[in-house]
């Protein structure tokens, strides 16, 4: 959530100032990327991020769920907040001061791959109930990541938890696009390297489009990613 206060010069130490407006809005790429994708009929969009379990985090995931954006795959702290941004929008000088606070942990790399798995390795999940007359679902996910052999070996023997991805007669890949965002260089690579052998070694990862976010360019180890 950004809120943005809008004031006539930037306060001085023990200053008081009155803003003269405040506007609260919901940010993060990831999520709205995924809104403006889900606005498609052909499109469902995945989420793949930490959330907050609070009050106001429901209130975002409830959002989210109403403009089509599925959240099953995210990682919800029960008791944590909503990622927080406070801008000081300055009218003299037309420049911005940022405060940001983000309640919520990363998602590691083994998250990461219990999350995915089931998505990325579907022969881990019964296909019970699917009508092969129905029209098949595309589901393509924003920020995303499996190894081959750590999904394998952590989903042997597990009952399905989600619905199948989809079933195409044209494509092997089980989604179309994954996106990836992190602030962790070390676990970005980590999910981008795992997601990329599985799909070579599954014969799809020409059938999948793999983007990434690189962020601040000047982040130590970007160049590997």
């Amino acid at each position: 959530m950004t809120h943005t206060l809008s004031l006539p010069t930037h306060p001085e130490p023990s200053a008081v100032l009155r803003a003269h407006s405040v506007s609260r809005t919901r940010g993060g790429s990831a999520s709205t990327c995924l809104s403006i994708l889900a606005q498609f009929q052909a499109v469902e969009a995945m989420l793949v991020a930490p959330l907050g379990g609070n009050e106001e985090g429901r209130i975002v995931i409830r959002d989210l769920e109403l403009e089509s954006v599925s959240t099953r795959l995210c990682k919800v702290w029960d008791d944590a907040g909503v990622p927080s941004a406070w801008v000081l929008h300055a009218d003299d000088t037309n420049t911005r001061t940022v405060i940001n606070n983000n309640p919520l942990p990363d998602i590691t790399h083994e998250e990461f791959v219990s999350l995915m798995g089931p998505v990325l390795v579907p022969e881990n999940y019964a296909y019970l109930g699917l009508n092969a007359s129905s029209p098949p679902q595309s589901p393509p996910a924003n920020v995303g990541g499996a190894t081959s052999s750590q999904a394998r070996n952590s989903l042997q023997g597990q009952q399905p938890l989600i619905a199948p991805a989809r079933l195409v007669a044209h494509s092997p890949a089980p989604l179309d696009w994954i996106h990836f965002e992190g602030r962790s260089v070390k676990t970005t690579l980590s999910n981008i390297m795992g997601v990329d052998g599985l799909a070579r070694e599954r014969k799809w990862r020409s059938h999948c489009v793999l983007s990434l976010d690189v962020g601040r360019r000047t982040r130590q180890g970007v160049e590997a990613v």
